[in-house]
């Protein structure tokens, strides 16, 4: 799998987000899987200043993304390990059924007569992958193909 370009810089829109708690030891909470699908990150155990009026003590943080940055984000991928097509990236990460496909790992050059034969998105998580379905075609559910590269995952309508 390869990357052709991506933002050099991002400037999303992120808040930190931070609760006290009593010690080292206490375990922060588990995010829920909609929250892990929005971008924001799992709580993790920290320490900070402000706890304790100013002292310091041991928290737990995460990051909530609330706006995107609007950059353009483009990636050429080989969908599948053993595959000799490369496929381009563009904006949201999802391409439909019947995107070109490319001859090669810069996705310059067209592969002639090739083309995706399903929806497919590009994601980090199946939890991401499952929102970049839905924002694409309503009602379909993101799946880990056994054939796919890591990080590819097929968008397909549940049976019934």
């Amino acid at each position: 799998m390869g990357v052709l370009a991506a933002p050099t810089a991002n400037a999303d829109q992120v808040w930190i987000q931070a609760v006290g708690r009593v010690s080292a030891v206490d375990g922060c909470v588990s995010s829920s899987a909609d929250d892990l699908a929005a971008g924001w990150t799992n709580w993790a155990g920290s320490w900070e200043q402000w706890m304790n009026s100013g002292t310091g003590g041991y928290t737990c943080t995460r990051s909530i993304t609330w706006a995107k940055d609007s950059a353009i984000w483009d990636a050429c991928v080989r969908l599948s390990p053993s595959g000799s097509s490369w496929y381009l990236f563009s904006g949201n990460r999802f391409l439909p059924f019947g995107a070109p496909a490319y001859d090669d790992a810069s996705c310059a050059s067209l592969d002639v007569g090739a083309s995706l034969y399903q929806d497919v998105a590009y994601a980090g998580s199946l939890p991401e992958a499952q929102a970049i379905c839905e924002a694409n075609m309503i009602g379909t559910l993101a799946e880990i193909p056994t054939w796919a590269a890591p990080g590819i995952y097929e968008c397909v309508t549940p049976p019934g």
